[in-house]
């Protein structure tokens, strides 16, 4: 009998409108060929700008071909409204 083993893949990529890339890895336990149970399900999003050297290769090449320097200014102008409106809200509180 075969020796079990786990096998992650990434099972998609999907950019959104406002650039963020949300990446799905799915996990495989594999008897030999044979899928004996799975898949389980992670998903983690990647938001214009981030570090990719964790990243498959392919991930990496979408994320680079999706983040022109327009996205990532207009990502990084968003987080900066948003961090001004939560100090704000936290002063009121």
């Amino acid at each position: 009998m075969s020796e079990l083993s786990e096998v992650t893949r990434v099972g998609a990529v999907t950019v959104t409108a406002d650039g963020m890339v949300e990446v799905r890895r799915d996990t495989f336990i594999m008897r030999g060929p044979e899928i004996v149970a799975g898949p389980r399900y992670h998903r983690h999003v990647l938001a214009p700008g981030d570090d990719l050297a964790n990243e498959a290769a392919h991930v990496r090449r979408i994320a680079e071909a999706a983040w022109t320097p327009d996205v990532v200014a207009a990502h990084r102008a968003r987080a900066e409204v948003d961090e001004r409106a939560a100090a704000r809200a936290g002063a009121i509180t």
